[in-house]
C-alpha cells in the first residue's frame, strides 16, 4: 500500500473525528445483536429439551357438574 491509499483509510477510521461515536455505536448495536442470537439459541435449547421430555403426570380429569332435568326442581349430579 501506498502512503496515499494508508492516508485514505485512516481517514475513513476516523471518522472526521467522530470515530469514537460512530465505532461505538456499531460496536454496541453488535454486542446487541450476538446477546439476541445467544439468548434465542438458549431459548430453542431449552424448548427442544422441554418437548423431549415426557410429561411427569397426566392432569387430572375434571369434574363439571352437570344440570338435568327432573321433575321437579333443576338437579346438579357430578358425572364421573
Amino acid at each position: 500500500m501506498n502512503a496515499g491509499t494508508l492516508d485514505a483509510l485512516h481517514a475513513f477510521l476516523a471518522m472526521g473525528g467522530y470515530a469514537g461515536y460512530v465505532w461505538g455505536s456499531l460496536g454496541m448495536c453488535a454486542l446487541a445483536f450476538a446477546l439476541e442470537v445467544a439468548w434465542l439459541r438458549a431459548q430453542r435449547r431449552q424448548a427442544r429439551r422441554q418437548a423431549a421430555l415426557p410429561d411427569a403426570a397426566p392432569a387430572p380429569a375434571v369434574r363439571r357438574p352437570v344440570v338435568t332435568h327432573a321433575r321437579g326442581p333443576l338437579v346438579a349430579e357430578e358425572r364421573p
